[in-house]
């Protein structure tokens, strides 16, 4: 059974006559032509997930498809995440993502997709509310002080600690995505870290190795 799978696409891929039901989220890796603009902190996210490389809309609808096909899970997850030089998704946000998932919801069998993002906190988009797409936010705060997070993320300036504190507290003050906001924390930083998150009343945290 071919069935065609691009946004904009001509390819078209095999899919199997009956679907499995997927039971771990789909990761996008946006993959990048081009150097960070700048200093680049870490992005935590899970390491066993499914991985798909992106570099393109099409891409992403090609690689939502395949993955998910005939599948008839009630909820199918897909993330998007930092490319392997770490450059942070959301400077993608305009030209790929959000166009993406527009493109995906308006497909029957993705209608119940659930978006998320795990991204650094350092790239704000145009408009906070532009991020209600999204089911959730995960910001890699990593740490509950400017030195810790600086040694977390590997960068040296400080500043950039301010600008995640900053994405969080605008986040949290959009009223759209009040119940989005979870957290990434370093282990070793979890415990300022949790406390920081508090503060901002974000209670979902996820702690990495």
């Amino acid at each position: 059974l071919n069935t065609s799978i691009g946004c904009r696409s001509g390819r078209r891929i095999l899919h199997h006559f009956f679907s499995t039901a997927k039971t771990s989220p789909l990761l996008l890796s946006l993959a990048s032509s081009e150097p960070p603009y700048d200093e680049v902190p870490k992005i935590l996210h899970p390491r066993d997930q499914n991985t798909v490389i992106v570099e393109s809309l099409d891409d992403v609808c090609n690689a939502v498809d395949n993955y998910y096909g005939l599948d008839e899970s009630d909820v199918k997850s897909v993330w998007f995440t930092s490319s392997e030089n770490g450059d942070d998704p959301l400077r993608r946000f305009y030209s790929i993502i959000k166009p993406s998932i527009h493109d995906l919801k308006g497909k029957n069998q993705h209608e119940n997709i659930q978006f998320g993002i795990y991204t650094s906190g350092t790239v704000s988009p145009k408009k906070m509310a532009d991020l209600v797409v999204f089911s959730k936010i995960q910001v890699s705060l990593l740490a509950g002080n400017p030195i810790d997070y600086c040694e977390a993320a590997g960068v040296f300036r400080f500043e950039m600690f301010g600008d995640v504190c900053n994405f969080l507290v605008d986040a949290q003050e959009t009223q759209a995505l009040k119940n989005k906001m979870e957290v990434g924390l370093l282990k070793k930083y979890a415990a300022d870290g949790k406390e920081l998150a508090t503060k901002f009343g974000i209670s979902d945290v996820h702690v990495y190795p």
